[in-house]
């Protein structure tokens, strides 16, 4: 060891030719798990993707795909019309200016003015309610008499 000091062993900072650490000769176990190396000194990932572990646990530069987008930023963002009835859980609120009726019609067009919790559905078409429905004694209802055949009389 003739030439080289104890400083030079150890001095990390000092510039060594790559002889100077055999090849493969730094492994997972040498490396401290405090050393706290940085990310720029891993291999490089492509914008927006991430590391995923694949059938031979190695971990894997992989794009997200499917029904969500990632950003580079971190962000993730659901597809566009890609959530169906199916993905929607039975006790979700969902606000009614999100439920379409038909159109540009939807299910807050239909509140009633001076309650929202209320459906005001306007006029009753033609058609639209059966007679059998209805009670035999609610054949009047306010100022208006149904008659057999589905429509409204004003009295």
């Amino acid at each position: 060891m003739s030439g080289i000091g104890h400083r030079d062993l150890y001095d990390v900072t000092t510039p060594h030719a790559t002889a100077d650490i055999a090849d493969e000769a730094i492994t997972n176990a040498k490396v401290s798990a405090s050393a706290a190396i940085a990310w720029s000194k891993l291999a490089a990932l492509t914008d927006a993707h991430i590391l995923v572990g694949d059938g031979s646990n190695v971990a894997t530069d992989v794009a997200v795909s499917g029904d969500i987008t990632l950003a580079n930023d971190g962000a993730v963002a659901i597809a566009s019309g890609v959530i169906v009835d199916a993905d929607v859980h039975a006790s979700a609120d969902i606000d009614p200016t999100k439920i379409l009726i038909s159109g540009a019609v939807r299910l807050s067009d239909w509140r009633h003015a001076s309650n929202a919790e209320k459906i005001d559905g306007g006029d009753i078409y033609a058609g639209s309610i059966a007679i059998a429905a209805l009670a035999a004694k609610a054949n009047k209802i306010g100022h208006y008499e149904l008659d057999m055949y589905a429509y409204c009389v004003y009295r």
